[in-house]
């Protein structure tokens, strides 16, 4: 137990001691990104953000660009990136604890390649944004609602395993009914089958 104690506090402060070190790095996106974050947990000097011990951050409108400062926030559960200026989500994808996560509105977002670990993921919002290959998200068979108004989106086939979906927000969006091969029976999300049955109309 004392072990595991040791452990646990070790992992904290060298979690907080990088977070730190974010703050005073050189590329100005990734420090502004930083304090952005202990702005966001009300704190007043980096030093104070105990990294580990955050589980739900909200930087919408922040107009942040880089997020590598959030690799160190690995127990978060809720992130909020709503409207900002993000390009890269890359600093994402060991974020494995992630149930509820808004990237919407950063408009120059497209690849959605570094969600594909994060399973546990609930909620995602990817509204407004310039996403077309939805295929990262095959494998998050937790998902209960998906948002992706007004991006590029022609085929939701990759969706087509999601049975736990019962929000599903696709308008907006150039869907080819053609590319769905939308099966019937058991083989199929009951959410994504009415949705394909709609477009079939």
């Amino acid at each position: 137990m004392k072990t595991i104690t040791l452990m646990f506090i070790l992992s904290t402060k060298l979690f907080a001691f990088e977070f730190e070190l974010f703050c005073q790095h050189p590329d100005e996106e990734i420090a502004y990104t930083a304090h952005q974050i202990a702005h966001a947990l009300g704190m007043e000097e980096c030093a104070q953000v105990l990294p580990e011990t955050v589980l739900s951050l909200n930087l919408e409108g922040t107009s942040v660009v880089n997020l590598m400062p959030l690799t160190v926030f690995t127990n978060l559960k809720t992130l909020n990136l709503n409207f900002n200026l993000i390009k890269d989500i890359t600093p994402l994808e060991n974020l494995h604890q992630l149930t509820n996560l808004d990237l919407s509105e950063n408009m120059d977002l497209e690849n959605l390649l570094p969600l594909a670990s994060l399973t546990q993921m609930e909620m995602l919002n990817l509204n407004d944004n310039n996403i077309s290959d939805l295929t990262p998200l095959k494998d998050m068979v937790n998902l209960v609602s998906l948002s992706f108004l007004r991006n590029t989106v022609e085929d939701i086939s990759p969706l087509k395993s999601l049975f736990s979906l019962i929000l599903f927000i696709p308008y907006g969006n150039p869907i080819i009914f053609d590319q769905l091969h939308c099966p019937t029976g058991t083989d199929i999300s009951p959410v994504i089958d009415r949705f394909c049955q709609r477009l079939a109309w």
